[in-house]
Formats: C-alpha cells, structure tokens, sequence
C-alpha cells in the first residue's frame, strides 16, 4: 500500500536516449522537477549506461531498465545505427513497460513520461498504472 506521501505525489518517468549527449540535459529537467514539493523524479538508464557510470546522490531516484545491450550498449551492435535502433525498440519498449508496471505494484504509479520518440510502449499502451488523458 502506497503511504501517504507516495499517494499525493505526481511520479513523473524520465526516459532519455540512451547515449552521451541525451541523459544529462534530462536528468538537470528532473533535478528541477524533483525540486518542487509532491514531485518524485525517476530517471530511466539503461543496464550498459547504469554500469558504466557513477551515480552521484541526487534528488532524481534512478531505475535501470534493457535495451538488449546490456554488456557493451550500443557497440555490441556496431554502434548507434539501423540494428540498435531495432533492438532498443523491442527490448528497451518491452523492458521500460516492465519497469512501469513495477512501479505501480510497489505504490508509486507513473503518472508522466517524458521521454525520447523510440519509447513505443508509452506511445501505443501507455504507462501500465498510467491513464492516458485524450
């Protein structure tokens, strides 16, 4: 059950692209977002970028999720092209909708995403525990 904190908060998903150049401008947006009151700040990595980084503390949470690269990110397909784009859309699109789902079961549902245009889950179901507004 969600406390009451987690209840009157808007939880808001940050899914930036995947590489150097896209993470940090949306993680900065996140740190102001998270900076307001009732906001809770959840930025999206990859396994590959999550490993290969330092977190530092900050008032945005991080939650990892797979682009089907996991070992070497982009490379192990030769680089940002043609073949990781598909593979970052079915992985990644399969395991970000798992990470929404799991938010919503330990009580903290997304209630927005801002993210990069290949998210297709967000797109074509949305966000499980996320009501789509028409």
């Amino acid at each position: 059950m969600a406390s009451s904190d987690q209840a009157s908060s808007i939880n808001v998903l940050l899914v930036p692209f995947p590489v150097q150049g896209h993470i940090n401008p949306l993680l900065q947006f996140g740190k102001r977002l998270a900076g307001h009151s009732g906001v809770r700040c959840t930025l999206a990595a990859t396994r590959f970028v999550a490993s290969s980084t330092k977190p530092t503390p900050s008032s945005v949470h991080l939650a990892v999720f797979s682009d089907g690269c996991d070992a070497g990110g982009p490379g192990e397909l030769g680089g940002v092209g043609a073949p990781y784009f598909e593979r970052l859309e079915s992985s990644g699109a399969e395991t970000l909708d798992a990470l929404l789902r799991s938010e919503s079961e330990l009580g903290r549902p997304v209630h927005v995403v801002v993210r990069a245009p290949w998210t297709s889950c967000t797109r074509t179901r949305g966000p499980a525990g996320y009501r789509r507004r028409r």
